[in-house]
């Protein structure tokens, strides 16, 4: 049975439950057993033709964020009428290697370790499926760990992503003249929550040179 989001876009598959997943424990889970109907629906991959096999790349390029587009439903009813099969079946494969690649990646797991959980669920049709799987893996671990890292910072508040500033003379204002009074204009880009703000503050020479200290003493 496939899963959908609220946008639609396909997020997890169930075929039935085999006795061979409960006796599988995944590296790419911390050594818990795998998900009921994982090793069935990587398995089906082995069932479709070659050309779907070769062009199974550009699905998951569509379906592997979180959270999935909305059109990644409309893509696999494409794909599988170009490929003469059933959009449920690509729904499950395509979602299984999902499930596999973002949990590989949400604990930093070695290629190495990917292929051993693979050819543990696909157990007879391992010689088919490991190399074709593993083989998009470190690209989509990369980008799977660059999305949890932006969660990460975006979960504990604002996240500075520019400064822009501007250095002038204040001579004179309503208050009075004759300042000659060096100021700094500092302005802040920030991200919270999805959403891109600014914030502008005013600095004297003494308050910058504090911010300058500060920034050296900083090691990235």
């Amino acid at each position: 049975m496939t899963r959908l989001d609220g946008a639609g876009g396909i997020v997890a598959t169930m075929s039935d439950p085999s006795s061979h997943d409960a006796g599988v424990r995944l590296q790419c889970l911390d050594g818990a057993p795998a998900p009921p109907g994982l090793a069935a629906d990587l398995r089906s991959l082995a069932d479709w033709p070659d050309a779907a096999l070769n062009a199974l790349g550009s699905l998951i390029d569509v379906t592997l964020g979180d959270p999935v587009p909305s059109y990644a439903e409309r893509d696999i009813a494409a794909f599988a009428r170009q490929h003469g099969l059933e959009a449920e079946d690509v729904a499950r494969g395509t979602s299984a290697v999902r499930a596999l690649y973002r949990h590989g990646a949400r604990a930093d797991l070695p290629a190495d370790g990917l292929r051993a959980d693979i050819r543990a669920l696909t157990t007879d049709r391992a010689d088919t499926l490991v190399p074709l799987i593993a083989s998009g893996y470190e690209v989509a671990r990369e980008r799977v760990q660059r999305e949890l890292l932006g969660k990460t910072i975006n979960a504990h508040g604002k996240v500075l992503t520019d400064i822009e500033w501007r250095l002038e003379t204040v001579t004179e204002s309503s208050f009075g003249k004759g300042f000659r009074l060096p100021l700094v204009t500092l302005t802040l880009r920030y991200q919270e929550d999805g959403r891109s703000s600014t914030i502008t503050f005013n600095a004297l020479p003494t308050v910058v040179k504090k911010i300058k200290d500060a920034l050296a003493r900083i090691v990235v």
